[in-house]
């Protein structure tokens, strides 16, 4: 097969041929929602040329977003594929550490979306390792794909070796056919590539983590002398993430101005609690206070007041 363009434009439509033949003996990635997540962080369109070939998936733009989980997505855009048949076909070539003189001519990893030309669609994730492109110990648990007007795929950037900044380049094809022999027959294809010259580059941006209080209470609601008041936190990672190891909670309060002691402190993975015991004088004056939680080198605190009775 013979695809105009520069020398890697070329290995790489050489490439094409071994991946596709491979991926057909693989258990492909059905299509599929991934798990929900949270807004995007980061979100850049790149626009390609049209019109270059009428019969191929004509890609016209390719969204590239992430979230603060690094969930990667791409929203390639073929308004001529409204759905994906058998005949079609898209790789998507990753230059993972955004170095050249890396990988197969720069590109450490591969992704190929097949149409259902031997059964149902599928996607699947190459690692170059020297010699070819190999599913072999390739992470596919977060690899999922659907398509409507063009594919959207997901991979979380752990899965291509957690870079910062990747480069990327795509093909669109169409006309794929089985030959005689079983074997995917790419003679009469029809193909369209995104960027026609070098590669797309985009940096994943995530926002740093913060510890969060979801909800503060006082137990009881109204502090009264002589008893024991509590109050309560519950927080949590923004990033949704599991602190990794025990937090700790400081508790301050004064009554009038004068520092009590915390009888007692007790945090777990998503809640603190500060209780102080109040003396009678303290009647009718004001306790002041903050409870504050510290959890991966992140900290959040809850001003409180209230008046004793």
């Amino acid at each position: 097969m013979v695809v105009e363009g520069t020398t890697r434009r070329a290995r790489a439509a050489a490439v094409l041929v071994t991946v596709a033949s491979l991926l057909l003996l693989l258990a492909l990635t059905p299509a599929g929602s991934a798990s929900p997540t949270r807004a995007a962080a980061n979100s850049v369109t790149f626009t390609d040329s049209t019109g270059e070939d009428a019969a191929a998936p004509d890609i016209t733009t390719i969204t590239v977003s992430n979230d603060d989980q690094g969930m990667i997505t791409w929203k390639i855009n073929t308004p001529n594929k409204a759905t994906l048949t058998a005949d079609m076909l898209f790789l998507m070539f990753i230059d993972a550490d955004a170095n050249s003189g890396t990988g197969d001519d720069g590109f450490d990893y591969a992704l190929e979306l097949d149409g259902p030309l031997a059964g149902s669609a599928g996607i699947a994730l190459f690692r170059w390792n020297g010699t070819e492109y190999s599913a072999t110990g390739v992470p596919q648990s977060s690899l999922t794909f659907s398509y409507a007007n063009g594919p959207t795929i997901k991979l979380n950037r752990a899965d291509i070796g957690g870079s910062a900044r990747f480069g990327f380049w795509t093909i669109a094809i169409s006309g794929v056919v089985l030959g005689a022999d079983g074997q995917p027959d790419f003679n009469n294809i029809h193909r369209d590539f995104a960027p026609e010259v070098g590669t797309y580059s985009y940096d994943v941006k995530i926002t740093p983590p913060r510890l969060v209080v979801k909800s503060f209470s006082m137990k009881p609601l109204t502090p009264r002398a002589g008893r024991p008041v509590s109050v309560v936190v519950t927080f949590a990672r923004s990033d949704g993430a599991v602190p990794s190891a025990p937090p700790t909670a400081t508790c301050r309060a004064n009554v009038g101005g004068r520092a009590l002691r915390a009888s007692a402190t007790v945090a777990t993975n998503s809640r603190a609690t500060c209780t102080w015991a109040l003396a009678k004088t303290a009647k009718g004056k004001t306790i002041r206070g903050t409870i504050t939680v510290q959890a991966d080198g992140l900290k959040a605190s809850r001003p409180f007041t209230a008046r004793v009775v």
